[in-house]
């Protein structure tokens, strides 16, 4: 690679590559600072089954009707909630499996905090969904 940028620039990308790193390590917090325990009242549970299937590769058939396997289900949990600081933009939480939560119930969750960088990533968390 030294040979395509040339001897200098190539010291310069990587100077800067140094420095780049050094920064983003500078300002890297602990992970007990990143995730956070928040108490939420729960609105809405509902409860989501889906069925899955399988082919394995040795019996699939080109040009043919290959064979489904009836694979068990997959259970997702989501969590309307109101959380209690109202600053907080969660407005649902999906856990796999299945829960005794109910309706008017209280719970802590652990999730993410961090701040964002640049506008191209706050737009595309303007769209998200929590």
């Amino acid at each position: 690679m030294s040979e395509i940028m040339g001897g200098s620039d190539f010291q310069e990308f990587e100077e800067k590559l140094k420095r780049d790193l050094d920064d983003l390590e500078a300002r890297s917090k602990p992970l007990d600072e990143l995730v956070v325990e928040e108490l939420f009242n729960v609105e809405d549970v509902i409860s989501h089954s889906c069925a899955t299937s399988f082919t394995p590769i040795s019996e699939m058939m080109i040009g043919g009707e290959s064979p489904v396997y009836h694979g068990g289900l997959t259970t997702k949990l989501i969590l309307q909630v109101t959380p209690n600081h109202i600053s907080l933009p969660v407005r649902t939480l999906v856990f796999p499996g299945y829960s005794i939560v109910k309706g008017g119930d209280s719970i802590v969750a652990k999730i993410p905090r961090y701040e964002i960088f640049g506008d191209s990533i706050a737009n595309a968390n303007n769209n998200r969904k929590f």
